[in-house]
């Protein structure tokens, strides 16, 4: 895929971080033998997620990789042979495996080809590398009573390209990865990069791709988010390290109801969200259902709708296409179902417990024992589900299984950033049927730590216009405040 965007190309220029200091490396026992050398050291901000404040902090960096550098919190006990480790992981997994699932190629207004990876660093400090801050982020974790913790964030505030910079601003294109209670070098702490790696591409396709009058729009969050969680998968290749589809079978508000398409920011998001988006990716049998969404000049639903519709023409309707996903879950070995990489004994579709009346919100769905499809009622849908893979929609028909679901796209933002939707009464019925069996849990068990997006913390701290000047203008005012 080809982009064409207007912006001028800048020569590629360093731009330092608060202050960094031009000290001689230094060096110590970097255990087993290795000295443990500082290349350099500079000053910080990150975000204080107990208070709601910015701090400083001094973190040296002790590698350097082909595409990306590693700056650890000072005192945080890692070596540099751990950060070594760590950059090589970036260099040679997660930075390949991101390009081929992701890059795609913009044109400047001057002819000038670029990457979306080369992009994203154009936006940020244009050094060639992706700054990754490894830290003790404070968040609320507080065990036993809090057990969620920011596991990483990639704040879109650290790109100098706004009309107005905030000024807790690094000033590059970075990540923050969290070190406590998250294991540096652990399957997941790798995720978290490929799952930030994927936010800071995205707001470059908002800005590059998405952008009218100087006015970035953003894709949904849950667009957003899904191919978030893609990544994750991108990197780990394993279902069942990701941990999403065991958080699936346990989370309570799930039979309730609750998915990504109405973001709360709640684990039932993240859960049901990585389905959906491995779900399309199986159905479309290539990752690149992924690069053609975020590319998409769409921001919402219908970025989806409109790629699934290359899959089957009867998804460009989010009808059809959230049906088809539902039914998947209650099949999936069926013909919309996920084609044997994911199935029934893996998943567990739970029914929705009582009779009578439930409100689902936007894009929600529950299953149960209504024995027959009923009659629409506003965007209330239903369908009749079998074991074998079967979607019956006619008034009246039967189904081993009654879903019944919101089919609405209509919805607003909360001031805190997640979504709002109008909720809509459905029937339900008692159902006895619990579909599929989940394997032993590799998700986090109940006392042990599990991780959050600091987006959903962030809450309202979106990106807003850019500058009079152009992109161009701010970025070279930012690299060469003495007017060169």
């Amino acid at each position: 895929m080809k982009n064409t965007i207007q912006m001028p190309l800048l020569a590629a220029a360093l731009a330092c971080v608060l202050a960094v200091s031009c000290d001689t490396p230094t060096s110590g026992d970097g255990g087993g033998g290795e000295p443990d050398v500082v290349l350099d050291r500079a000053k910080f901000y990150a975000n204080n997620y107990k208070t709601g404040n910015y701090y400083t902090l001094t973190a040296e960096k002790k590698a350097v990789g082909q595409k990306c550098e590693v700056w650890i919190e000072q005192g945080a006990g890692i070596t540099s042979a751990d950060a070594k480790a760590i950059a090589a992981e970036y260099d040679n997994k997660i930075y390949g495996r991101m390009r081929d699932a992701f890059d795609t190629t913009v044109t400047l207004d001057d002819g000038t080809a670029m990457s979306l990876f080369d992009a994203a660093d154009y936006l940020g400090n244009g050094d060639g590398r992706l700054l990754l801050l490894l830290l003790d982020i404070r968040d609320k974790f507080a065990p036993p009573s809090e057990m969620s913790y920011v596991g990483g964030l990639f704040d879109p505030k650290d790109l100098p390209i706004w009309t107005t910079l905030s000024l807790y601003s690094n000033k590059a294109d970075m990540i923050y990865v969290d070190i406590n209670p998250g294991k540096q070098k652990s399957p997941q702490f790798y995720a978290t990069i490929a799952h930030e790696l994927q936010h800071l591409l995205h707001l470059t396709a908002d800005v590059v791709w998405r952008t009218q009058s100087k006015v970035v729009t953003e894709q949904d969050v849950w667009i957003n988010e899904g191919l978030s969680s893609a990544a994750e998968w991108l990197y780990l290749k394993d279902h069942a390290v990701t941990g999403r589809i065991d958080q699936f079978n346990e989370q309570e508000d799930i039979p309730k109801g609750n998915t990504f398409f109405v973001w709360d920011g709640v684990l039932a998001d993240y859960a049901t969200g990585y389905l959906f988006f491995q779900w399309l990716r199986i159905q479309s049998g290539s990752a690149d259902i992924y690069r053609d969404i975020l590319m998409s000049g769409k921001s919402d639903y219908t970025a989806v709708t409109e790629e699934a519709a290359k899959i089957d023409a009867s998804y460009s309707g989010w009808e059809t296409l959230l049906r088809s996903w539902f039914a998947a879950n209650y099949a999936p070995s069926g013909p919309y179902g996920y084609k044997g990489e994911i199935s029934k004994s893996d998943i567990k579709v739970r029914s929705a417990s009582g009779s009578g009346s439930i409100g689902l919100r936007p894009g929600e769905g529950v299953y149960s024992d209504l024995k027959t499809v009923q009659a629409a009622s506003g965007n209330i849908r239903y369908a009749g589900l079998t074991e074998a893979g079967a979607v019956n929609v006619t008034q009246g028909q039967a189904g081993d299984l009654i879903l019944t679901y919101n089919v609405s796209t209509t919805k607003g933002k909360n001031p805190d950033g997640t979504d709002t939707g109008t909720s809509e009464t459905g029937t339900i019925a008692a159902s006895q049927v619990s579909a599929g069996a989940p394997a032993a849990s590799k998700a986090a068990a109940p006392g042990e730590p599990y991780r959050i997006d600091a987006r959903d913390l962030l809450g309202g701290r979106r990106p807003g216009a850019l500058p009079d000047g152009g992109l161009s203008d701010v970025i070279k005012r930012l690299r060469n405040p003495d007017g060169r």
